[in-house]
């Protein structure tokens, strides 16, 4: 009984050591530096109100643009186009519709300028530009699409 019980403790502890520094590890390949500035592809990730819906971020055109997946027939609905500028915030009003912000991302600075707020369904219809306000305090508690802001200065 103490034969096997050595033997099996002997054997572990060789299993260990192969496992922790007796197998060479092969070299990592090389990440080249580029890979760490590079834009992210898709981000800022938000379930609706009622759970069936994601807005998320998503390159296009070199710009973030807003999209909407729909989780139920999981089909993506492209909601904002811009070309000349990002996609930079969304707040869910209700399960419906949106409001987003519209600005620079590549701003130097490393923060995003903010040109103006839309509010907008959630397939791209009914967009509206906003007055601009300072910022986005969340829905209103009355339902609907209300929302409460702040009003102060712009962030751009």
């Amino acid at each position: 009984m103490r034969n096997e019980l050595a033997y099996c403790m002997r054997f572990v502890l060789a299993l260990l050591a192969a496992l922790i520094g007796g197998i060479p590890a092969a070299p990592a390949a090389e990440i080249p530096v580029e890979v760490f500035f590079q834009r992210a592809k898709y981000g800022q990730i938000q379930l609706s109100p009622d759970g069936r819906n994601l807005a998320i971020v998503a390159r296009l055109k070199n710009r973030y643009n807003l999209a909407v997946i729909d989780l139920q027939t999981r089909e993506a609905k492209l909601v904002t186009n811009f070309s000349d500028a990002d996609f930079v915030q969304s707040y869910w009003l209700n399960d419906d519709r949106l409001l987003v912000t519209e600005g620079d991302a590549l701003e130097a600075s490393g923060r995003a300028r903010h040109y103006g707020w839309y509010a907008m369904d959630r397939d791209g219809s009914r967009m509206k530009r906003l007055r601009s306000f300072g910022a986005y305090v969340g829905p209103a508690t009355s339902g609907g699409d209300d929302a409460v802001v702040r009003a102060g200065a712009h962030h751009g």
